[in-house]
């Protein structure tokens, strides 16, 4: 999925604010100013907690070959962030779909936009996601990976 693709669908009261580099061929952030779109550019980690604290949810689109586990997911969690993300390699291990977000098969501009009117329309639902995104991140805060390993490796 391309933010130019994105920029084709619009609906009144989402906004989509992108942050991190453009693929190759899509770095002139020109082309976003005046629409929908928000091209926020690469966000210095001291600021990424203050970006994400103003969202409503993460699109993590990412069919990275080397994608693992992203820290960008965890910190989203940690914010209580439900995640969108493309289901690829071991996203589906941390976004599990319809818990604390959505992990899709072929994420595109129409599917993200439909996931996000039904965010928007069913409150209780995305409360309850944003509820579970936050008990995701403790999974990897790092006291309880901590206990977690002291307690496998007997020390």
């Amino acid at each position: 999925m391309t933010v130019i693709e994105l920029s084709e669908y619009h609906h009144p009261g989402i906004n989509i604010r992108v942050a991190g580099p453009l693929a190759l061929g899509y770095e002139d952030e020109k082309r976003f100013l005046g629409s929908h779109i928000d091209y926020l550019g690469e966000v210095s980690s001291d600021d990424v907690i203050n970006e994400m604290s103003s969202s409503h949810f993460l699109v993590f689109p990412s069919c990275h070959i080397g994608e693992g586990y992203p820290g960008t997911i965890i910190e989203s969690f940690q914010c209580s962030l439900p995640v969108i993300a493309n289901n690829w390699n071991c996203l589906s291990e941390l976004v599990r779909d319809g818990y604390n977000g959505f992990c899709v098969p072929k994420l595109n501009a129409s599917r993200l936009l439909h996931l996000a009117l039904l965010m928007q329309s069913d409150q209780e639902r995305y409360y309850r996601m944003r509820i579970n995104a936050f008990n995701s991140g403790i999974e990897f805060d790092s006291h309880v990976v901590y206990d977690r390993l002291s307690v496998a490796l007997g020390i």
